[in-house]
This record gives C-alpha cells, sequence and structure tokens, in this order.
C-alpha cells in the first residue's frame, strides 16, 4: 500500500507528462492517424515508450530533412 501511494501519482505524472508531449509534437508536425495511434497505444504497453525512440528519432530526422529542403 505504501509502495502504491507513493509511486502512483508519480506514475500518473510521467505519463501524462508524456501525453502532453505526444500531443505538442503531433501538433508542431504532420504525422499520420496511424503514427499518432501508435504513440497512444505503446503508453499501454509497460515500458512501451523505449520502443517508439527509434521511431521517433526517425521521423524527427525525416521531417528535418523535409524542412531543410
Amino acid at each position: 500500500d505504501t509502495g502504491v501511494h507513493f509511486m502512483g501519482p508519480i506514475h500518473g505524472l510521467t505519463f501524462f507528462t508524456y501525453i502532453w508531449f505526444a500531443v505538442q509534437t503531433i501538433a508542431d508536425s504532420k504525422w499520420t492517424p496511424l503514427e499518432i495511434l501508435r504513440l497512444v497505444v505503446i503508453t499501454l504497453i509497460p515500458f512501451g515508450v523505449y520502443f517508439n525512440l527509434s521511431f521517433i528519432k526517425n521521423k524527427i530526422a525525416k521531417l528535418d530533412e523535409a524542412q531543410s529542403s
């Protein structure tokens, strides 16, 4: 009970922080509905965010490349 009492709010805060950054990223660039769905669904898997790191890095690189052209 003590662990849940302390870690529950921290976990909730980090989840909402991730969602906030995902919304900011989506609003600032052109993402397909499938990519948006991937960002949201992956949060339901424990440590799933780490599976998205390479996907997000590649997406950012492609967007930077398109903007510099």
